[in-house]
């Protein structure tokens, strides 16, 4: 973010002193069009977009106001504590069938479901002969990999440490990019089946949107 010195700040337009308009015009190479901020050094900072790009005197219009805040939240998950989950590779087979229309022709013996444990991947190819002439034949290559499964609880503390990970996520896209948390606490208890985990955070966020901001003397005019 480029930041300009602006004692006298005023708007809708405002017109940076020479020395800041010539760092801003033939050190950054910045033109018309372009967004620059300034500030009065007083707390007031502004956004604006450069109108004629003198060096002399960089004069600038659109000046917008932006508002940042600080913000506190408190969310709560829950996260079950009972698990089945796959852990790991036992085996993989590979089947082949061919659908001729909407008949299809199996080149494997035994049935089609596959237990709770199988994942399945099926990948179909379609017969041209050797001119290119599509035929109304598809080979499905179908690859069956069964994983070991574990069905019991978690530990508390993983069920923890899954729900931070929730709440911190959704809690930076909420804020985004240019919010900032300042600080988090975590806590957690059980409820049932369920670790119910809560995070309370404070953050700095803009809470506003770009609006035109004026700016009035003491006695309102």
């Amino acid at each position: 973010m480029q930041l300009f010195y602006a004692p006298d700040l005023t708007t809708p337009r405002y017109t940076l002193g020479e020395e800041e308009s010539k760092h801003a015009v033939r050190v950054l190479r910045l033109g018309r069009g372009d967004s620059l901020w300034v500030t009065d050094g007083r707390g007031a900072m502004c956004r604006a977009e450069i109108a004629d790009d003198s060096p002399r005197g960089c004069r600038q219009v659109f000046i917008f106001g932006r508002i940042r805040a600080r913000t506190w939240y408190c969310w709560t998950v829950p996260v079950p504590l009972d698990v089945c989950e796959k852990t790991g590779e036992e085996g993989a087979a590979t089947r082949v069938a061919v659908d001729i229309g909407r008949q299809r022709i199996k080149l494997y013996a035994g049935g089609s479901v596959l237990p709770v444990d199988c994942d399945k991947i099926t990948e179909y190819r379609g017969l041209r002969l050797p001119f290119g002439l599509r035929l109304p034949v598809t080979l499905a290559v179908e690859k069956t990999v069964t994983h070991t499964v574990y069905d019991g609880q978690r530990a508390e503390d993983d069920a923890r440490a899954e729900g931070e990970r929730q709440l911190l996520a959704q809690l930076r896209q909420t804020i985004g990019a240019d919010g900032a948390i300042l600080q988090t606490d975590v806590s957690a208890r059980r409820q049932g089946a369920y670790l119910m985990v809560t995070l309370r955070a404070e953050c700095e966020e803009q809470i506003g949107v770009d609006a035109p901001l004026t700016i009035t003397s003491d006695t309102g005019r």
